[in-house]
């Protein structure tokens, strides 16, 4: 049983030491004989690489996909009939071990005219970068350059990243600081807004964006006047930024945005009011291209679509919105600019005694769920009898008690791809006494240098309910785009996850597919509450699809002024793309049927002083979809339900007859007088295996996690915390800035009546959690009791009374070292909690992993009764993937408080040319 376990742990962690990869700076001077002769440019059958859009963002204009230099140039000799010294080829393609996908070779035509190529290595940059896990000096690149997030050791590292020329002055393009061991980063716009002395005469007329301009650095020129709240502003403001002429754009150089209100916020501790109102409120915009009203978020938008021509009609008006902002943008460009496109920037041991329990006999193989009764989908399931395994597109099976292998089974390649059978990985001893030789556990390919990359199907998770293997599953979106017989999609991700349920009671005969189906969009998330089965995918829209037809650039537009583009704009727009991005959007949303939407909306309450700027395009910016169905069926059929989002990202949440999605987005924060980071919930009501929108609702903040929520007695509690937010008022009278002050709350909010659906209203919150600067590092609710961590430099662990939904309030607070990443409860009452986190020192240093045992039987004051900390070694960091995926922990109960915690560990110690000390396992 112990070693069933230690493989099953050993082989979560080899999946997460694999990591992930985007990584594309790391290359090597070549001549031309060092590669096969035979390397070809991967853009020449018409198609896009994978990797395509990573490295078009990466290099901007340089990037060009080249198909007149159909194979590898030769270094030194001459390029092509392009302009020399503006562009980059790609050639060859190659896949590291995570199996991202990257180019071989990239070949720049230099100012000089002839042919510069190097080779990238990517996969040896991953290695390196997995070597070398935790940072106490700056890293040499920006920390979102390396190709997984990096963690740090000190909370005194400051590193700057980028110069810029301000004023005369040097200052940093970026900052990122070590906060709670990793690095949080931000980019400088004070400089872009700074009003420099000493500005030279101004031109006449406005300057074109990119021209040479001779005056003092930041120097800036205004041009037009409007008034706003009492106040004069510039319509146009333009700097001269690093020898070019730049124009800043600002929500108060636009007078259709101009909103006035105090001139300090006023912070009050009282319950923020409710954003989401009763009865349908409109945000017109009459001005613009397309007169057009968009309702705001409110119970009448959780009136599902009874026909598809309901749907239609907001689509268009939701079109007409996105349209309205692009040309409104495009208008204030001119086209004979030239720009310069510039980078986005964007976590002492304890003496044992007496004889150790043994986990012999026990049988226990659940998932580490969040509530009970709702099993979540993971990539390792057992039914106490076999064990099922996923990694890439292999399923791997075998015999819970001793370690027999049953099945290797690899998925089918998606349609067009072709590769020879992966090989065989050299097997540990452990793996050798499990599995029989020669049917390996798990397959790992790393394509040789030269082979064309092959796009492979992948197991994002799995579920195992009444006999039936349900695998969610992406990759085959091409061919399942390509079934419906179209050949454009508004998503770019169209119908990207399949869903495979295989019959597991044939085995070890067979494992017979019952039924495979194509769902839109890529799947995010998967619950089983009994028999029924609820799986939830994200599909993001084509935005460049659609949008390129307005842009100022093209030829159409030449020479137009900004009134005769916006009338041209507006046709293009009725002819070409509205009616491709409704229709578009109709019928995959639609395909097999009308699903149970919730109506569309622009993502805001009802608040009148918000900065739409900030939130201008939260319309629709991805469609997250419900698909349902009741695997014990004779004859499984599917309904869907959904939403359009205002964010590509969330949490799931299920317990009962209730699932919550919740999404990351912005609004109005009274107590602020500003706009913030703002978390909104749509509920949807399960009814065995359907799905229906009921209830809907909002909270400042953001969420940490799926645990940062939960239901009980009629009540979603939430744990948010706010970082940033935008004042509604200028701190110098002209310029907005962005203000990081973190808050951290517990609001409680009630669920509306079973059978009418409406509005999650708060009703209580707790405020004040932690000190400045402080985050929620892991929080855990239970039914009468929660519990919170925040960090910075030390740990506030708070014990939470939330026995009275209407009252809760602070218990006790108990302040440690370090901190906390997950809690977790091992007895009844829920007063006995391991920890697993980080320990640090007094100025927040992180040194090592921690698991901490804390005792909040006295409420009032929590105590530690053990510590263990993995390491405290300065040229040592540990850490365990359950600080992240916490399905990697594992407690096995062996009876009153007592029990045997499994869980992936990894070391790694720094010492020049030695391995010794390193360690990636199960102990």
């Amino acid at each position: 049983m112990i070693r069933m376990l230690s493989l099953l742990i050993i082989t979560l962690v080899g999946v997460a030491v694999a990591g992930t990869s985007n990584s594309i700076e790391s290359t090597e001077q070549i001549s031309h004989r060092s590669l096969a002769d035979d390397l070809i440019n991967p853009f020449i059958d018409g198609k896009d690489p994978v990797w395509w859009d990573v490295y078009r963002a990466r290099y901007g204009k340089r990037a060009k996909r080249c198909r007149d230099v159909k194979s590898l140039p030769v270094n030194g000799t001459k390029c092509t009939k392009k302009k020399i010294g503006d562009y980059s080829c790609f050639f060859g393609e190659q896949s590291c071990q995570d199996e991202s996908a990257h180019p071989q070779v990239k070949c720049d035509c230099t100012e000089t005219g002839i042919w510069n190529c190097a080779v990238f290595k990517p996969c040896e940059e991953q290695i390196a970068e997995l070597s070398q896990p935790v940072w106490t000096t700056c890293p040499p690149k920006h920390p979102l350059d390396f190709s997984s997030p990096l963690q740090c050791k000190s909370d005194f590292l400051v590193c700057n990243y980028g110069n810029l020329q301000c004023c005369g002055d040097n200052i940093a393009g970026a900052t990122c600081e070590c906060i709670g061991g990793r690095f949080q980063c931000f980019t400088h716009s004070t400089c872009r807004f700074r009003e420099c002395a000493g500005t030279s005469t101004c031109p006449t007329k406005p300057p074109t964006v990119g021209d040479s301009c001779t005056q003092p650095t930041k120097s800036s020129c205004t041009y037009g006047e409007y008034t706003c709240c009492g106040q004069k502003f510039s319509n146009f403001v333009y700097h001269c930024f690093n020898n070019k002429w730049d124009i800043v754009t600002d929500i108060l150089y636009n007078p259709d945005q101009c909103a006035c209100g105090p001139p300090t916020p006023a912070p009050t501790p009282a319950p923020t009011p409710d954003p989401v109102v009763a009865g349908m409120v409109y945000r017109a915009s009459a001005s613009a291209a397309f007169p057009i009203e968009i309702p705001l978020i409110s119970e009448d938008v959780l009136e599902a679509y009874k026909t598809d021509s309901e749907l239609k009609d907001d689509l268009d008006k939701a079109a007409k919105y996105m349209i309205n902002l692009e040309i409104e943008r495009n208008a204030n460009f001119d086209p004979s600019r030239n720009f310069i496109v510039q980078e986005s920037v964007a976590f002492a041991s304890a003496d044992s005694t007496g004889t150790s329990p043994s986990a012999e006999g026990v049988s226990d193989f659940e998932t580490n769920n969040q509530e009970e009764g709702v099993d979540e989908a993971d990539l390792v399931k057992s039914d106490g009898k076999n064990v099922y395994a996923g990694y890439g597109d292999i399923l791997v099976i075998w015999d819970a008690k001793t370690g027999t292998s049953i099945l290797n089974f690899t998925l089918p390649l998606p349609e067009g791809q072709t590769l020879a059978p992966t090989p065989a990985p050299v097997q540990s001893a452990v793996e050798q006494t499990l599995v029989a030789a020669d049917e390996p556990l798990i397959a790992i390919s790393i394509l040789p240098p030269g082979r064309r990359f092959v796009r492979r199907a992948q197991i994002q998770s799995m579920l195992l309910e009444s006999d039936r293997l349900i695998l969610f599953v992406n990759g085959y979106g091409e061919e399942a785009r390509k079934e419906t017989g179209r050949t454009s999609f508004a998503f770019s991700d169209a119908f990207n996850t399949r869903i495979m349920v295989f019959d597991t009671s044939k085995l070890p005969a067979s494992l017979p597919l019952v039924i495979q189906k194509d769902v839109q969009g890529s799947f995010r998330d998967a619950r089983a509450i009994g028999n029924n089965i609820h799986v939830v995918t994200t599909a993001f829209w084509n935005r460049f699809q659609y949008i390129q037809p307005l842009s100022r650039f093209n030829a159409r537009y030449e020479g137009m002024t900004n009134e005769e583009y916006k009338a041209e704009a507006k046709k293009v727009a009725e002819k070409e793309v509205i009616p491709g991005f409704v229709g578009s959007i109709l019928k995959e949303v639609t395909e097999g049927g009308l699903p149970n939407l919730s109506r569309i909306s622009l993502w805001l309450g009802n608040s009148t002083g918000a900065t739409e700027s900030i939130f201008r395009d939260g319309i629709i910016q991805s469609y997250v979809q419900l698909t349902s169905f009741d695997v014990s069926a004779d004859s499984l059929q599917f309904s869907t339900a959904g939403t359009f989002a205002p964010s590509s990202w969330g949490f799931t949440y299920a317990v009962g007859d209730m699932l919550v999605f919740a999404m990351q987005g912005w609004n109005w924060i009274p107590s602020l007088f500003g706009t913030g980071q703002t978390t909104y919930f749509l509920g949807f009501k399960l009814t065995g295996a359907t799905a229906t929108p009921h209830a809907i609702g909002s909270t400042p903040g953001f969420l940490l996690s799926q645990y940062s929520m939960d239901i009980s007695q009629g009540f979603l509690r939430v744990a948010t915390s706010i970082r940033q937010w935008w004042p509604n008022t200028p701190d110098d009278g002209v310029n907005f800035r962005v203000r990081f002050a973190t808050q951290n709350q517990i609001i409680v909010l009630r669920i509306p009546d079973e059978m009418q659906g409406g509005i999650f209203k708060e009703v209580s919150r707790v405020g004040g959690l932690g000190k400045p600067q402080e985050l929620f590092t892991t929080v855990r609710f239970f039914d009468k009791r929660a519990y919170a961590v925040t960090f910075q430099r030390t740990d506030p662990f708070y014990v939470i009374d939330v026995s009275d939904n209407l009252n809760p309030k602070v218990l006790g607070e108990l302040e440690i070292t370090g901190f906390s990443s997950y809690l977790h409860p091992i007895n009844e009452n829920n007063t006995l909690l391991i920890a697993v986190g980080q320990e640090a020192d007094e100025a927040g240093r992180v040194l090592g992993l921690q698991i901490s045992m804390f005792d909040a039987v006295d409420p009032q004051n929590p105590q530690v009764v053990q510590r263990f900390v993995v390491e405290q070694d300065t040229n040592v960091f540990s850490s365990s993937a359950v600080t992240w995926d916490f399905k990697a922990f594992r407690y096995v109960s062996l009876g009153v408080e007592v029990g045997i915690l499994i869980m992936p560990l990894s070391i790694r110690a720094f010492r020049s040319g030695s391995d010794e000390g390193n360690f990636d396992g199960f102990k």
